[in-house]
């Protein structure tokens, strides 16, 4: 006989191979369905009631209030839990009544609570630290272009609690769809609906798990499914958020996930969990299209628009006037402007994400500004925000491969030129997109920092041809040529005039040989200057290196200092929590020996108090007793003297003739010879005696 327990129902099917092993080999099933709040409430007051405690109607509603937000979470155990719950509870009470002892045992709302929030606590690893009294609306306050997106949430918001307050059926949570580039507030939105949904009581937590989609799309056969009901396990009671949903219509294992997702939504194990899809408008409908059922399970749909060059010189405000920055000039909003028009037009633009992003390099051309020279505001200037600018522009910038002429000719000219003077740029030259775009003051040493990367082989090449100019530049001949010997021997005889030659000719052939001369010294001039160029260009590129390998150094040891300070607090932390644990317990320990201690008193204070009552009675009993047998010897003193006065006064009144003594019998007396009797009714009559 083989017994199955323990199992749920999901995970029994996996166990079972096929369906016709189960009917055939396992022949009865129970099923034990979960625990309602009602059923929880009944458990805690029979068990209340078991161990003498009294429980009020409102504790019994706070529980089952406490109860229904624990089963929407991972991990709920039916009666085991509403164990814990009681016993967590009783701990509360008596750290409670330690100092201030209750005349009936009472469980109160704020153990429940208590108890609740910590059981919470340990199954989503943190409770929400949202304040009830805030709108979670003001959350978008620093969002642009969402107006209708809060008026949706906010129609939705009170539509829940209107429903709630009359008492109404909670409308259907039903779940969301958003449409936009990223960057504009879609994560934002959903952290906020999550709080709104913690605030009403609808959730047990304000929790988002975050996922990209190809998180839920796994490798092989069989294993995306599984890897789905996981993440929506540790989502319930809370929301899942979907990014870049529409990859779950692309492959084979995409649809699968696609299709689980469809049937999770539809499923009583997962209706407490909120899915959110976020993604482009386009790829997100031809999602849609490759699953007829998906759509149809989405009640709510939001689209983000694009944020406008407005937006995000407003937003980088924002981010300076947060961090106590000084104000804009008009100089700064006018270099942010064009800038951002330039990122706009660009491909991979992020809206405010790229904006914070332009804004965190803007602070660190700021601070390697200021490291040397501190200020005592807090301010960027022109350039801070020019060379940021830049930076973003030529990371996004489309790449073109540029040719070796045009790249060396690149180095052969300072840095320091302007871009309008220098002479790899002639006026009818044709400029790249780059270099239309930067700014008229862009600083040119972080223009040739950023776009020239030095090569030494440049160098070696840019010398070669240098040397072939030269040698192209002197008239050609070779060792057999005579008029190549003639030249030679013209340069070499400059002063000798042959003959019969006119004045005029030799003047303007003079001038000629100048020329020449004054060329060929120009000529090694620039060279000179070209070498001395090429030279400083390789020292310049030299410490750019040196200065971006210390740069990385810095920041690698900064990230290592970052590191270790982190992990430096998660073991203060959980030392913290440790000595934490061990205080509670000690206290609980001490507590509990208190009042083992105080049951021992009292205990012995009983025995005491029975021992004296005891004693008391005792005492009372001997003394009556005493008295009891002192009262029996009077009686009896009294009886014999009696009877001594009637043998006295009937020897005095009527002796016996014999001289016997008289004794009483039964109906008078009689002589001690048994001959003479006297009966009491004769003693009476006759001698007045009382018998």
């Amino acid at each position: 006989t083989m017994l199955f327990s323990n199992l749920h129902s999901f995970s029994f099917q996996h166990i079972i191979w096929a369906r016709e092993l189960t009917e055939k080999r396992l022949l009865i099933f129970f099923e034990f369905p979960d625990w309602v709040p009602q059923d929880c409430e009944s458990f805690f007051a029979s068990i209340a009631s078991k161990e003498g405690f009294e429980i009020d109607r409102d504790v019994l509603d706070v529980l089952q209030e406490g109860c229904s937000r624990l089963i929407q979470l991972k991990g709920w155990a039916n009666g085991r839990d509403v164990k814990k719950i009681w016993s967590e509870s009783k701990s509360l009470r008596a750290q409670r009544v330690y100092d201030h002892p209750e005349v009936a045992k009472k469980i109160t709302v704020d153990d429940i609570n208590t108890a609740v929030n910590n059981i919470t606590q340990s199954r989503i690893g943190k409770l929400s630290d949202c304040d009830p009294n805030i709108d979670p609306l003001a959350l978008l306050d620093g969002l642009f272009r969402i107006d209708d997106i809060k008026a949706k949430l906010q129609m939705l918001q009170r539509t829940w609690v209107v429903s709630k307050r009359e008492g109404d059926c909670t409308p259907d949570l039903g779940h969301f769809v958003f449409t936009g580039s990223p960057g504009t507030g879609k994560t934002t939105v959903a952290r906020t609906i999550a709080k709104i949904l913690f605030n009403l009581k609808l959730k047990p937590s304000d929790k988002v798990i975050e996922r990209a989609a190809l998180d839920l799309v796994a490798d092989y056969v069989g294993q995306t499914k599984t890897r789905v009901h996981k993440t929506l396990a540790d989502a319930k009671g809370g929301c899942l958020f979907v990014d870049e949903a529409y990859n779950l219509g692309e492959g084979q294992f995409g649809k699968e996930a696609c299709d689980t997702v469809v049937a999770a939504m539809t499923s009583e194990e997962y209706q407490n969990v909120t899915i959110i899809f976020a993604g482009y408008a386009a790829e997100v409908d031809d999602m849609f299209r490759t699953n007829s059922g998906l759509k149809s399970r989405f009640t709510h749909f939001f689209e983000f628009p694009d944020w406008t060059v407005d937006d995000c010189v407003a937003f980088f405000a924002i981010c300076a006037n947060k961090e106590k920055f000084l104000p804009l000039d008009n100089n700064l909003t006018g270099i942010l402007r064009g800038g951002f028009e330039i990122l706009l037009s660009l491909e991979g633009w992020a809206n405010g994400r790229d904006v914070k992003r332009l804004w965190d390099e803007s602070k660190s051309q700021r601070a390697y500004r200021v490291f040397d020279e501190p200020e005592s505001e807090k301010a960027l200037i022109d350039s801070d925000v020019q060379q940021a600018v830049a930076s973003m522009i030529k990371s996004r910038a489309p790449k073109t491969r540029k040719s070796n002429t045009s790249t060396r000719r690149r180095h052969n000219f300072p840095a320091t030129f302007p871009p309008t003077q220098r002479p790899d740029v002639m006026p009818n030259e044709e400029k790249t997109p780059s270099e239309e775009r930067l700014p008229e003051n862009t600083d040119e040493a972080t223009l040739v920092e950023e776009s020239v990367e030095f090569d030494e082989t440049m160098v070696d090449d840019e010398n070669a041809n240098e040397d072939e100019k030269d040698v192209s530049s002197e008239p050609h001949h070779d060792d057999d040529d005579p008029d190549g010997d003639l030249k030679n021997k013209d340069d070499d005889n400059s002063n000798l005039r042959d003959d019969g030659v006119p004045d005029e000719i030799w003047e303007e052939l003079e001038e000629s040989k100048g020329r020449e001369r004054e060329e060929a010294d120009r000529l090694s001039l620039i060279q000179d200057e070209l070498e001395e160029i090429v030279r400083q260009e390789h020292a310049r590129n030299e410490e750019i290196k040196r200065l971006k390998e210390e740069m990385k150094r810095q920041m690698e040891e900064l990230a290592r200092l970052a590191a270790e300070e982190e992990n430096t607090k998660k073991r203060e932390e959980e030392a913290r929590r440790i000595l934490e644990e061990i205080k509670r317990k000690e206290e609980l320990a001490r507590l509990k020996a208190e009042a083992e201690e105080r049951k021992r008193r009292e205990a012995e204070a009983r025995r005491i108090a029975l021992e004296l009552k005891r004693k008391e009675e005792f005492e009372r009993k001997q003394k009556e007793e005493d008295e009891m047998r002192r009262c029996l010897l009077e009686e009896e003193e009294n009886a014999i003297r009696k009877r001594e006065e009637i043998k006295r006064r009937l020897r005095r009144i009527s002796p016996c003739p014999a001289g016997f003594q008289w004794h009483q019998v039964e109906g008078g007396w009689r002589c001690g010879g048994g001959t003479h009797f006297v009966s009491n009714e004769q003693l009476q009559r006759d001698f007045g005696h009382d018998i």
